[in-house]
């Protein structure tokens, strides 16, 4: 064979491998180009849609902030002046701040024990475009203007019947909200008291939505998203009423005598607020259920609501 045919055809041969080769790369350079820009235009259209599906009602807000309502209030703070025997109003209040807090787990608050600030009553406003979001801010709404008109009367020293209360009396109001985030689950909880001459007995409405549909969620569907079975619940519920009670009980001179009375009317409390679909209940920032439910106690009014967690 001649040598020099054999070269050329080594030559060519290499020729033809270099440019498969070539072309291959060509091909998988494009083939990468493509799919590249199509995944990145199916991540831009994926935002897109996530944006577009947004349950909020204004996007540069949380899912939560403080209401912005009012009443048109004549007075804007309010204390008593021991001196002058009398509750004074706006400028001429000279008392200094004393800030306190009421510890119960996780709704602890601070609360102003001297001076009553207008500014301090505060109401969450929901920032979700649904309806049951809707039904509950005019229901906030609604709590905020009852507590700013009590405000003026307070400042008048009045009841809300005009009625007036006397020299020596001073109210204090609690109107705020703690509010937790946890696996999708926005829970809200309101604390309210108004008082002039008792103690104060806290009130709480708690709201639990689901923000993927901007939905409230029923208890049912908050205790089984944390895992506890509904053949669970109930005894879950009653041990947790029982070491409470013996907390609330655990210094007073009856509890031996009087223990399961108590017990058992807490635990009937808990069971009608059930057969009414009044129960109180959310979700902290650890995911863990807590409920509020009316203890029976050997004090006061005879009723006060507590705050339970349940494991």
């Amino acid at each position: 064979m001649d040598t020099n045919n054999l070269e050329n055809k080594k030559s060519n041969t290499l020729v033809i491998v270099i440019l498969i080769l070539i072309i291959l790369g060509v091909i998988a350079l494009v083939c990468y180009l493509f799919f590249s820009k199509k995944e990145m235009k199916k991540n831009n259209q994926s935002d897109i849609s996530v944006e577009k599906v947004s349950i909020k009602l204004d996007n540069t807000k949380d899912y939560v902030y403080d209401a912005t309502y009012k009443y048109n209030n004549k007075y804007t703070e309010y204390s008593f002046d021991e001196a002058k025997n009398k509750v004074v109003v706006n400028n001429e209040v000279t008392a200094k701040d004393k800030i306190e807090t009421h510890n119960d787990s996780t709704l602890s608050y601070k609360y102003n024990s001297t001076v009553q600030h207008l500014e301090d009553l505060k109401v969450p406003y929901i920032n979700i475009n649904s309806d049951d979001a809707k039904k509950v801010n005019q229901e906030l709404e609604k709590l905020y203007m009852s507590y700013a008109k009590k405000f003026d009367n307070n400042a008048e020293q009045k009841d809300e019947d005009g009625e007036y209360y006397g020299p020596d009396v001073m109210c204090t109001q609690v109107l705020t909200y703690k509010n937790f985030t946890s696996n999708n689950i926005l829970s809200i909880v309101t604390i309210d008291y108004g008082v002039c001459t008792s103690q104060p007995i806290q009130q709480y409405h708690t709201y639990n939505f689901d923000l993927t549909t901007g939905k409230l969620l029923s208890y049912k569907d908050i205790y089984t998203k944390v895992g506890i079975k509904e053949n669970e619940m109930e005894n879950k519920v009653e041990q947790a009423i029982i070491n409470k009670q013996k907390e609330i009980m655990k210094n007073d001179d009856y509890f031996e005598t009087n223990f399961e009375t108590f017990k058992n009317e807490s635990i009937t409390n808990y069971k009608n607020s059930i057969y009414n679909n009044t129960n109180k209940y959310y979700l902290d920032k650890d995911n863990k259920l807590n409920i509020i439910t009316t203890f029976s106690v050997p004090a006061g009014s005879g009723e006060y609501d507590y705050n339970i967690k349940i494991n």
